[in-house]
């Protein structure tokens, strides 16, 4: 590309027969020095501008083998050859940057035009999809038209008919295995990971206990939406356990079913049973298990997902 560039390059080297290094050569570090003038000159004259800059790797392991080569008879090993600064000229610099923002500009254009592009569909895409439930709402409602007189007879034929017992009116939770706090480690969450992804094909392992007791509870978040628990089964097994559901319905439920005392304890932590002759909050809950990682500390916990 006929530019001039300035390189450093530093060579690390080691004496290995001293009579060739005091005989073999005058000077033997200026004849390094030279050497490597030379040998860096030969490489570099071979390459384009855009490969001298992105090739140290290549350009040093050349030059090493060459080097070490041509300073054998001089009882001496080259190691490692490094370029240090490949400097080119100011001009050159300066069309490099300018390239630089051009290429940054070019691809802001290129992002905002496609973020234009995928709104304006989506706007386009979201009035379809009103359009369309409208006349679906419509079409419904229209099929369901009754007279205001006929709605007793109705419920009831539809109650006659019905084969639904109250046994399919309560909702129930499908659970892989009852499992042990004791046996949530890091290990068993690794294993459970294996299984991912999950989706609606494979659905994610869920675990349960029962009387598992409450010890203590602290709501977090800037928000304040996630809810942290100190949970202990009946086998004196403790775990952190984390809740992200409705933070206010679970503890009502609290308040309602063991009282408001119970309720003050648990938020300070002092919930644990006395002398285990009570059982202070005692419930029941599905999870899945999960490893919690603080400052590269990994400690395991459960996510808790139904409870009563």
């Amino acid at each position: 590309d006929n530019v001039t560039m300035r390189i450093d390059t530093v060579v690390f080297y080691q004496v290995t027969d001293p009579k060739l290094y005091c005989y073999g050569v005058a000077n033997p570090i200026m004849a390094i020095e030279n050497l490597t003038a030379t040998t860096l000159r030969n490489i570099i004259g071979e390459l384009e501008l855009d490969q001298t800059l992105t090739s140290r790797e290549t350009i040093n392991t050349k030059m090493r083998a060459s080097l070490d080569v041509a300073t054998d008879p001089w009882g001496i090993k080259v190691n490692r050859v490094e370029l240090k600064n490949i400097i080119p000229p100011a001009a050159i610099q300066d069309a490099m940057e300018k390239q630089m923002k051009a290429e940054r500009e070019r691809r802001e254009a290129i992002l905002r035009a496609e973020g234009e592009k995928k709104s304006t569909v989506l706007v386009a895409e979201g009035e379809k999809e009103s359009v369309i439930l409208k006349a679906e709402a419509e079409k419904q409602a229209a099929g369901l038209s009754l007279p205001e007189e006929n709605l007793e007879q109705f419920r009831q034929e539809i109650n006659r008919k019905s084969q639904l017992s109250e046994e399919d009116l309560v909702e129930k939770i499908q659970i892989d295995m009852q499992l042990p706090f004791s046996a949530v480690t890091e290990k068993f969450v690794g294993d459970i990971k294996v299984l991912e992804p999950f989706g609606k094909a494979n659905a994610k392992p869920l675990f349960a206990e029962r009387k598992v007791h409450v010890l203590g509870a602290r709501i977090l978040g800037k928000n304040r939406n996630v809810l942290k628990l100190r949970v202990e089964d009946t086998n004196g097994t403790g775990i952190d356990a984390m809740y992200f559901g409705d933070i206010e319905g679970f503890l009502n439920y609290i308040k309602q079913k063991f009282g408001d005392r119970a309720y003050q304890d648990m938020l300070s932590g002092r919930n644990v049973p006395r002398i285990r002759a009570e059982k202070g909050i005692e419930m029941a809950f599905t999870y899945y298990p999960d490893i919690n990682e603080y400052q590269g500390i990994k400690t395991p916990q459960i996510v808790i997902q139904n409870y009563k």
